[in-house]
């Protein structure tokens, strides 16, 4: 799912990179995998940041910015600063 939405949301359909980041976040909180719920959450907040839905971006960067087990969003939190 992560990929499907990188590809769409490269080829300029944010929209339905969006639906593929949701599709990946619910999947990643079934299955307890705190990675790929990381890295959904933090290609989300991109795509909200590149649409111009900024202060959705920014509370999802925050909320993703604290789990204590991944530290690889770090660096996407500075997109909005």
């Amino acid at each position: 799912m992560l990929n499907l939405g990188q590809i769409y949301r490269v080829e300029g359909d944010t929209q339905k990179g969006i639906e593929y980041y949701h599709e990946a976040i619910d999947l990643s909180e079934k299955t307890g995998d705190l990675y790929t719920y990381s890295m959904a959450m933090a290609n989300l907040a991109n795509c909200y940041f590149d649409i111009g839905r900024i202060s959705e971006a920014e509370k999802l960067f925050q909320n993703n910015f604290f789990v204590p087990e991944i530290t690889c969003v770090f660096t996407s939190k500075s997109r909005i600063y």
